[in-house]
Formats: C-alpha cells, sequence, structure tokens
C-alpha cells in the first residue's frame, strides 16, 4: 500500500500544476483533467486495496506474524477509505487552485470531529470495529461531497 501512496503523492504533484495552469487559463478541459486522474488511480490501486480489503488479516499475519491479525482486520475495515483518499487525493488540491479556501475549511474541520467522534462511539459501545466502519462510511461520503463541491466550481464555459 505504502507504494501506492508514494505514487499518488507523485501523481498529487503533477495533478496541481496541470489543473491550476489550466483554471488560470479557463481551460474548458478541467473536467476532463479530473476524470483522467481519477481513471487512472482507480485501475493503480484496484488491486492492492481490494487485496487489502479482502485478505487484510492473512496479509498481515502473513509478512508480520500472528500477533499482528487485529491489524489487519483494521486494515481490511479502513481499505475502502484508503482506496477513496488514494483516487480523490490528487484533486483535493484543486479546491485551493479554485481559492475555495472555506469549504477546505468546512470539510478539514468536519473531518476532524467525524473522526474523533466515530472512533469515540465505537469504544464507548464496546465495538472499536464499529467505530471504525463508521469512521470509513462517512470519511467515503466526505470525500464524495468534497468532490462534488470541487466538480461543481468548474466552469463549464470560457468567460469573457
Amino acid at each position: 500500500i505504502l507504494p501506492t501512496h508514494i505514487f499518488g503523492a507523485g501523481i498529487a504533484q503533477v495533478f496541481l500544476k496541470r489543473f491550476s495552469e489550466l483554471w488560470h487559463e479557463q481551460d474548458t478541459n478541467l473536467r476532463f483533467q479530473l476524470v483522467k486522474t481519477w481513471s487512472v488511480l482507480i485501475l493503480l490501486g484496484l488491486f492492492p486495496f481490494t487485496a487489502l480489503f479482502l485478505f487484510g488479516p492473512e496479509l498481515f499475519s502473513l509478512v508480520f506474524g500472528s500477533q499482528w491479525v487485529q491489524a489487519g482486520i483494521i486494515a481490511s475495515i479502513i481499505s475502502p477509505m484508503l482506496f477513496a483518499n488514494f483516487v480523490t487525493g490528487p484533486s483535493s488540491s484543486a479546491i485551493l487552485v479554485q481559492n475555495n479556501h472555506k469549504m477546505g475549511l468546512f470539510f478539514g474541520v468536519n473531518a476532524l470531529i467525524t473522526r474523533a467522534a466515530t472512533l469515540f462511539y465505537g469504544a464507548y459501545v464496546g465495538d472499536i470495529y464499529l467505530g471504525f466502519k463508521l469512521w470509513v462510511i462517512i470519511e467515503i461520503v466526505s470525500m464524495v461531497a468534497y468532490n462534488v463541491v470541487i466538480w461543481r466550481s468548474i466552469p463549464t464555459k470560457r468567460e469573457g
């Protein structure tokens, strides 16, 4: 999984540069750039994140030893969120290019509160796995909402 995130970070830098150039040129290919980036990352991340989802406990036990099974279970639970973050992570910088800092702050504060609340809730009811599952669901919904905001902020016609 680490190599995918290193690769994703490289793509994020290229995406930010290209998106910024297109944004300032008021280019109508911005949505295409988003879809292209997401598509490439889906193809690159699908196998490793699916493997982690399906075989997390077994993989962790095999690589790190039997005492790591619980970590593998948690990795399996959060793998859909990691995959969504891998796919949408590079485009998260688009909100800064769009100068939509208030929305970025809103989503940042929301993430901080919901992460703490879901994990606290899981611990409170005695089921930390439930806390992780709630965190994953809320985080994926937030990522989708964040990218909808970015998508809707992209002009579809050239101004001027």
